[in-house]
């Protein structure tokens, strides 16, 4: 189980920077939120809602904080673009 969460936490990591960068449409970031786990520490992007963390979803589910709001593409144009 550590290792799975040593795996999540990196691809997490990585993944997070990236959906930033191209910024998916409003539609979409409109349901996404970036939460927090001071726990491991960590961060994942999931829908609006209760926290539903993914590092500990047997003894600690609801551990974490919101932290913001996905930020959507400027122009729906420009989607997955640089």
């Amino acid at each position: 189980l550590e290792l799975l969460r040593s795996r999540f936490r990196e691809t997490s990591a990585a993944l997070l920077p990236v959906v930033e960068r191209l910024a998916p449409s409003a539609d979409l970031a409109a349901d996404l939120v970036v939460v927090h786990c001071p726990m491991v520490p960590a961060d994942w992007i999931q829908r609006r809602g209760d926290v539903t963390n993914p590092f500990h979803p047997v003894d600690m589910l609801r551990c974490g904080e919101v932290v913001r709001p996905l930020s959507a593409a400027a122009d729906p144009t420009k989607v997955g673009r640089p």
